[in-house]
Order: C-alpha cells, then sequence, then structure tokens
C-alpha cells in the first residue's frame, strides 16, 4: 500500500506536464519547484541531486497537490499513509479539509476503500481540482444530508474531475431531501469517469448555469429520484459515452435543456439506457448534436424526444424498443429543423397503445431527412401505430429507403397539412399509391401514385394539383364508381389542350411538374 501510495504521489507529479527541459526540485520544506536545467547536476550514492545555484531558473513554485483520506473501515496500511482519517459520521469533515489544504494550483484527494458517510455537502471552488476514489466498487461514499444540502458533491472550479468511486444518495431513507449525487455549477472541462451515482435523492448529476466541455464517461447512474444525467441554463458541449443509465424514479435518463442563446454541441453515445420513467434522452431548444450508437430500451414515455426548436442535428444507428410512446418524436409544442435521422431501429413501441408509432415528426418541423431505418412490431400483440407518422405543417423534407413492415395500424402516415415541397419514396410497407378526394377541383400529391375520388357523388373534375417539388411524376387513377374528368386549366397543361375523362379504374393519367405546371407526358383509356 505505501508503494501504491508513493505511486499516486508520483503520477499526480508527472501530470503537471512540465515544458521541455524541465524538471521538478524539491526541499527539506515539502515545497516543489519547476526549473529549467542550464548548468551541471551531480548525483551522489545515495540519490540525492545537487544543481548549482547559477544552474537553474525557477519558474513556478509549487506545494505538494496530493491528499489522502482513509475511511474509518479501510486497512491499516491505508490509515497509515493517510493525510485525513475519518470517523465514519461525518465523513464530508476530513474530505473538505483535504480539498482545503490543496494549493491554489489545485490538486488531488485520493480517497481510500472502504465506506465514507457525508451529512453536509462537500463544496469546491477551486480550479484543478481532482477527487479520486480506490475503485467503483472499493470507495463508497454514503450520505445523511438533510434537505438543505442541494448536493452531496458540488464543483465550482475548472478543469475537475471525480473518478473511481461510488455516491449512495441514500433516498430510500432521505424521503423529505432533494439532493443531487453531483452538482457542477458554472464549471469548464469537468470530467466524470468510472463512477457509479446511486439513489439520489434528486438528479445523479446536475451540470447548472453555464457549464462547459463536460464529460460524463463509463458511469453507471442508477435509481435517481429525477434524472440521470439532467443540464440546464447556457450549458454547453456535453460528451456522455459509455455510460449504463437506468431505472429513474421519476425521472429520465440524459436531459438537455437549453433556453439560453448558445453553443450548445452535445454528443450522446454508446450507452445503454433501460427502465427510466420518462424520455431516457430528451433534448429542448439546443444545436448541433449527435445521438448515436445508443440502445434503449422501456420507458414510461417516449424513446429520444427531441422538441422546441432543436436545429441540425443527426439521430442514427440507434436501438429504441418498448417505449410507452414514440421510439424518435421530433417537436412539440414547436417543430425542429436541419436534422437526419437515420438507421435506426424503433421497434415494439406505444406500449400503452395510445396512438405513437416508430418515429414521429410533428409541430411544423421543416429541413430534414429520414433514411433508412427498420420500424416495425413483431408482438404476437401489435401496439406500435405507424412506422414513420407526420403531422402538422411539416416542410421541406424527404422520407425514402425505411423498411417500415409490420405495424400495427401502417408504415406511413404523412398527415402534413398544407403543400409542402417533400420527396417520400421506396419506403418498403408503405402502400404504392394513395387515395385523395378532391377538395373543390384540387388535389394535394403526397405520393406517386394517387387514386381519386370525387368530392361529392361520382362525378367531379381536377382542375389543380398542388405538388411537392420540381420533377415529380404523377400517375392518377379514379376510384372505382366515380368519373374524373382532368381539365386543362389551373396548373395542369393537357396534350392538344384536351380534357382527359376516366371513367374506369385502368384509366390512367401521367404528368410531371416542371416548377410552375403539371405536363402531361400519357393518358390511357383502357375499359373504355
Amino acid at each position: 500500500m505505501q508503494f501504491l501510495n508513493m505511486m499516486n504521489r508520483l503520477q499526480t507529479l508527472i501530470d503537471l506536464l512540465l515544458p521541455s527541459g524541465q524538471i521538478i526540485v524539491g526541499d527539506a520544506g515539502g515545497n516543489a519547484a519547476a526549473v529549467t536545467m542550464s548548468g551541471d547536476t551531480t548525483i551522489d550514492n545515495i540519490g540525492a541531486v545537487t544543481i548549482a545555484d547559477d544552474a537553474v531558473t525557477p519558474r513556478k513554485t509549487l506545494q505538494i497537490m496530493v491528499f489522502f483520506v482513509a475511511a474509518n473501515d479501510a486497512n491499516q496500511e491505508e490509515k497509515d499513509e493517510a493525510d485525513f482519517i475519518c470517523d465514519g459520521t461525518a465523513d464530508d469533515v476530513q474530505i473538505q479539509a483535504a480539498l482545503n489544504s490543496l494549493p491554489a494550483v489545485g490538486g488531488t484527494v485520493v480517497l481510500s476503500s472502504g465506506t465514507f458517510n457525508v451529512n453536509a455537502r462537500v463544496l469546491e471552488t477551486t480550479d484543478n481540482i481532482h477527487i479520486k476514489g480506490s475503485g467503483r466498487e472499493s470507495t463508497i461514499i454514503t450520505s445523511t444530508l438533510d434537505a438543505g444540502n442541494d448536493a452531496m458533491f458540488q464543483f465550482n472550479g475548472d478543469d475537475c474531475s471525480m473518478t473511481d468511486l461510488t455516491l449512495d444518495g441514500d433516498d430510500a431513507v432521505l424521503t423529505s431531501a432533494s439532493n443531487n449525487n453531483i452538482t457542477v455549477f458554472t464549471g469548464i472541462r469537468f470530467t466524470l469517469e468510472n463512477c457509479r451515482l446511486f439513489d439520489s435523492s434528486d438528479n445523479g448529476i446536475l451540470f447548472q448555469t453555464d457549464c462547459t466541455d463536460a464529460r460524463v464517461i463509463d458511469c453507471e447512474i442508477d435509481s435517481a429520484a429525477n434524472h440521470a444525467i439532467n443540464a440546464t441554463s447556457g450549458s454547453d458541449r456535453l460528451f456522455v459515452s459509455g455510460c449504463f443509465l437506468h431505472d429513474s424514479k421519476a425521472g429520465g435518463g440524459v436531459w438537455w435543456n437549453d433556453t439560453t442563446a448558445s453553443t450548445d454541441e452535445v454528443i450522446i453515445s454508446n450507452n445503454f439506457f433501460f427502465n427510466t420513467f420518462l424520455e431516457p434522452i430528451n433534448v429542448n431548444d439546443c444545436d448541433k448534436f449527435i445521438i448515436t450508437n445508443n440502445i434503449l430500451n422501456t420507458s414510461g414515455d417516449g424513446g429520444i424526444i427531441i422538441h422546441d426548436g432543436c436545429k441540425d442535428f443527426v439521430v442514427s444507428n440507434n436501438y429504441i424498443t418498448t417505449m410507452d410512446k414514440n421510439g424518435i418524436g421530433i417537436g412539440a409544442t414547436a417543430g425542429c429543423t436541419h436534422f437526419i435521422i437515420s438507421n435506426n431501429i424503433s421497434k415494439n413501441n406505444n406500449i400503452d397503445d395510445n396512438s405513437f408509432s416508430g418515429i414521429s415528426v410533428i409541430s411544423a418541423s421543416t429541413d430534414f431527412i429520414i433514411t433508412n431505418n427498420r420500424c416495425y412490431d413483431d408482438q404476437s400483440t401489435k401496439t406500435q401505430d405507424f412506422g414513420i407518422e407526420l403531422a402538422d405543417a411539416n416542410n421541406n423534407y424527404t422520407i425514402t429507403n425505411n423498411n417500415l413492415i409490420g405495424n400495427d395500424t401502417g408504415a406511413l402516415n404523412d398527415a402534413t397539412t398544407g403543400t409542402p415541397t417533400r420527396i417520400v419514396k421506396d419506403n418498403l410497407g408503405a402502400t404504392a399509391r394513395i387515395v385523395l378526394t378532391l377538395a373543390t377541383g384540387v388535389i394535394t400529391a403526397k405520393q406517386n401514385f394517387i387514386v381519386i375520388t370525387s368530392e361529392t357523388g361520382a362525378t367531379d373534375t381536377l382542375v389543380t394539383i398542388n405538388a411537392s417539388y420540381a420533377g415529380q411524376i404523377l400517375v392518377l387513377t379514379p376510384t372505382s364508381g366515380d368519373t374524373i374528368t382532368i381539365a386543362d386549366t389551373g396548373n395542369i397543361v393537357l396534350a392538344g389542350d384536351a380534357d382527359f375523362v376516366m371513367e374506369q379504374v385502368d384509366d390512367t393519367f401521367m404528368c410531371i411538374f416542371d416548377g410552375t405546371n403539371f405536363l402531361e407526358l400519357s393518358r390511357s383509356s383502357n375499359n373504355a
């Protein structure tokens, strides 16, 4: 153990990242100097180094930057090496004392194996502070915090980290408290790595007010009373990877809610989400983010939910299953713009059977692509309503090459209102043709093969077609029993200016949109 402690101290000194040509020189007072070699250096047979007074130029004087804190139940070797020894009742006192003993330039507090108990918040306001346990299964910190503490640990400085330990918020006992395992307040470049955050009475970790460049890596965060990871108020550039986020009691997994005009930039990748009360991933009013290579299994709400003004994002290569609502949901009270949803599997969702689908886009979202997704339901009693569903006044979108075979109600429901510009084609399971009812002589071409039904009675006239894009080709036929006349008027230009009457179900009319008008390509009266 003495050797391990010595190596920890040595590693901390090495981590100072000295400029080329400098060395660390210690003195009898426990101080260290970073110096530049400029003269002769000698070393005697017991390892003592002698440097001529004129051989070095001091760069910065640093105090010893590692303190060791032993738990009450640590082994004797750890206690013998410790700078602070806890008594098991209010161990926040010794941990806080160790942090307060670090110099202004920062340093590391190493916690022994064993169980620590904190009954007051441990607060760190200095930059470059690192709290390191002896292993996620070895160093356990439990809580008896009351409702006035807000967090077990709070970091207010930049370039801080917590690694290799477990925080147990003891929410099952502290039912009146509302404390995060960790709060990061205005900090830059915070890292949480190889930790378990367990049973908090609020969030596992809260990034609050302008936190930037944070990383949560290889952690397990579970049984939080609220969200596993919650970021608010201008927090930007979050990276969450390799984590297991599960069993949130009244919240979700990663919730990113940024209502300020800021950079955002989030990557959520290679995580496993399981059994969350609310959405495993919920992003609100953010820009420039990627959600990829995650597994989401079982939620009391939707899966990946992105809404209220988000833009410039990608959702790809995720597996989403057994959500109570939509697998992927875009838009809520406000739409999103400039996004790609691709290569996801969304299956067996809408468990509550309340008309939710594999992928849903609503609230006037624009400029997006949905491609190469597999949305299906293979339950004996299917619940996932549609593979892909759109509603409201969406515009400028492409939906292509998705496999939508095997849903409850249907493959693709494009119920977008208005006259959007769109390309919707080559989606497996989607009906090859759609039935549209004339409305005062007008139809909106949502797909390329259209069966036209008269508005009233059995006879009607088509005068205008609302197009999706220049180059769109349509094939039109009448509903059985209806007579539909295609008139050379509105934006329809017919060969020889001659109207075309379709009386039989096999009569067809083909045209192409040139950006202004639909031009006749061919007509066929097959059962005249």
